[in-house]
């Protein structure tokens, strides 16, 4: 429930990063939605570590976690801001962008299985073989999931 929350932070740095790189203006009602989404974030983020029922959890680990997911954020805002900004620069359908962004990233993400199979991870996997990944074993085991292979 906390990155559901967290993730409307992605309206506040939209918002942000669209005056400063398209030119837009903030009007009254939105200033307020902005700062409405602050304290509702706010308040989130204070009762995470006020109504902390398991004390194994680590406070630290649950400001470094809420930050992690507001960084995550950011770069979201980055992202929708830049493709707003290509999209009004050329003439290319919306849904035409979106397929080409999800092609590279088909390509991107399938090239780099090959080096993740061949990097020694160490102690930082948890795959028998201490591999950052290993997709010959995912594609195995996809192959043996009865639930998948009954769908089709």
């Amino acid at each position: 429930m906390l990155y559901g929350s967290l993730h409307c932070a992605v309206i506040i740095f939209t918002a942000l990063l669209s005056v400063a790189f398209l030119g837009r203006t903030i009007r009254a009602q939105m200033w307020i939605g902005i700062v409405s989404v602050i304290v509702g974030l706010a308040v989130v983020g204070v009762s995470d570590i006020i109504f902390n029922t398991d004390k194994n959890k680590d406070t630290n680990g649950i400001i470094a976690g809420d930050l992690l997911i507001i960084m995550a954020q950011i770069i979201v805002a980055v992202q929708m801001v830049y493709e707003e900004r290509v999209i009004n620069r050329f003439t290319i359908h919306p849904l035409e962008a979106v397929g080409w962004e999800g092609i590279f990233g088909f390509v991107l993400l399938g090239l780099l299985l090959i080096p993740f199979f061949h990097i020694d991870a160490g102690a930082f996997s948890e795959l028998p073989t201490h591999k950052l990944d290993d997709a010959i074993d995912a594609f195995h085991q996809l192959g043996q999931n009865w639930q998948i292979l009954t769908a089709t």
